[in-house]
């Protein structure tokens, strides 16, 4: 293998090209957006706050791109240790890490359909640095560091600390002491902070014992969770604890009120960081009237822009406001804009899908012998696809039992134009689901593919006098959505969303009971 790198002005790593026989891969990198040519010559387009990753890939072949989102967990140091993305039958681990306390890197285990951002572990691996595996060697920026060695591979132009004797040898790693220090510029080291760490598990533990503040508690460490995610530290963990908090009895108010809610979440989060209380008011206050672009992702990265430059325009730091506006965001989002609707808005899009190529997928189940389903879906529904083909024992058993004994075949398109997530048409005894309600979630896709699926049943049951009893199998579909929410969403929070939201859309419909 030959490696290739080339350093920008201030010596962080700007190209890196690696060369596996016949087999290029070339990198470019402009802070948080990185552009990667893999072998196979498809193009990754990488946008990167924090520890989000969305992966935009362009394929050589075909006009087809997809869109993935990841997430980088790291440990105290800053190395990504846990990937995790978009669920697979409820699955959301894609990739673990380990690292030797002096940094080489070990892949503890890998999901077999982890294939986009594959090499984000060893793109942001050991102290938040990029990893050469191949050639056991560490890109630091200024210089480049061998963890089987322990030692610097160039010579250190700088004595950061004359008084320690250690910080004389050229070529050691952060004094020999890397469990303490990290070096993120490849000539001084910086020690770990540990404020509140002995604590930390103390305080999570207790909220959750309080009587009656559990969901608190759920809210509050997967704030502290999230927190750390985007930010790589403790404190960035404890500002997004306590927003998440104050962000779950705050969440649901608007205009005003949402302008209020968020300041407060954010002035909070900005004196957690060392910032002023008015600086996060104003900033995350502000971020409330940017608009709605359509999605979670965007409305959080649209908030964090705002937010950031309005805190620098009345005196603060545009970091400190872009963080206190995008957790405020984060926290404080109604928490409708992220449950699955049968009408959701802005997921239509005038443009024609490809169903020419597609994927067959047979269904079957222990449980349910005598029973099959054979699933031709067209290859626009990636998600769908990667779901089934991953494990598709939970769907098989879910969905079996509801069909009658024998050999069942339904055809999957895409459509974009549908203005709901999915749809069954009546006419062919087809199902249509739209990517774009999917969200890229797999657990998401199965529950639509099932309620449609329900439909097919009833279908199939009533003949001709379907028509007349739609309101009927919408029930039946929904009371289907409900009983398996939790099945196929991991996250406790989303799935209690989705069954609320299935509840009402069950009520409308005169069911569940009306």
């Amino acid at each position: 293998m030959t490696s290739v790198s080339s350093s920008g002005p201030n010596r962080t790593l700007v190209y890196q090209e690696d060369i596996r026989g016949n087999d290029t891969k070339q990198r470019w990198i402009f802070g948080g957006y990185e552009r990667v040519k893999l072998e196979n010559n498809d193009i990754e387009h990488r946008f990167m706050v924090g520890g989000t990753v969305v992966t935009h890939t362009d394929y050589h072949e075909s006009s087809l791109s997809t869109e993935r989102v990841t997430h980088l967990h790291k440990d105290a140091q800053g190395s990504t240790i846990v990937i995790t993305g978009n669920a697979v039958s409820g699955n959301v681990l894609k990739q673990q890490l380990a690292y030797d306390p002096w940094g080489k890197q070990s892949t503890l285990w890998s999901h077999s359909q982890f294939v986009l951002g594959k090499y984000l572990g060893e793109m942001r691996g050991y102290t938040g640095h990029t990893m050469v595996n191949d050639m056991d060697v560490i890109h630091m920026g200024g210089r480049t560091y061998n963890p089987v060695l322990g030692r610097f591979m160039q010579a250190d132009p700088f004595i950061q600390a004359g008084t320690n004797l250690q910080n004389y040898n050229r070529y050691s790693y952060v004094l020999n002491n890397p469990l303490s220090y990290t070096d993120p510029s490849g000539y001084f080291f910086k020690k770990l902070s540990t404020t509140f760490g002995r604590f930390t598990p103390l305080l999570s533990i207790a909220i959750m014992v309080i009587p009656g503040a559990q969901p608190l508690g759920v809210t509050m460490l997967q704030g502290f969770f999230a927190g750390g995610i985007a930010t790589g530290n403790l404190r960035g963990a404890i500002v997004g604890g306590l927003t998440a908090g104050m962000g779950k009895s705050l969440g649901g108010l608007k205009g005003v009120g949402g302008f209020m809610s968020r300041g407060i979440v954010g002035g909070a989060a900005s004196s957690v960081q060392g910032g002023k209380f008015s600086h996060g008011f104003v900033s995350a206050g502000a971020s409330s009237l940017g608009g709605n672009t359509g999605s979670p992702t965007g409305n959080i990265l649209m908030s964090a822009m705002v937010g950031g430059t309005v805190s620098h325009l009345v005196g603060g730091k545009f970091a400190n406001g872009a963080v206190s506006a995008g957790l405020a965001s984060l926290f404080t989002v109604s928490k409708h804009e992220h449950a699955r609707r049968k009408s959701t808005k802005n997921i239509d899009e005038d443009k024609d899908a490809n169903n020419d190529d597609r994927t067959v997928t047979t269904i079957t189940h222990k449980n349910h012998s005598g029973k099959m389903l054979t699933l031709n879906i067209s290859n626009e529904l990636t998600v769908l696809i990667e779901a089934l083909t991953t494990d598709a024992s939970e769907f098989a058993d879910a969905i079996l039992r509801e069909l009658s004994v024998g050999k069942h075949r339904v055809r999957v398109d895409a459509d974009y134009r549908i203005k709901d997530a999915g749809k069954y048409v009546i006419r062919e005894r087809s199902i249509s689901l739209n990517p774009n309600g999917l969200h890229g979630h797999g657990g998401v896709a199965q529950l639509v593919l099932g309620h449609e699926l329900i439909h097919y049943r009833d279908h199939q049951a009533w003949g001709s006098s379907y028509r007349q009893r739609i309101d009927e199998s919408q029930v039946n579909a929904y009371s289907w959505e409900m009983l398996h929410a939790r099945q196929f969403i991991s996250a406790p929070s989303y799935a209690e969303i989705w069954m609320e939201d299935a509840g009402k859309q069950c009520r409308s419909h005169g069911g569940c009971d009306q």
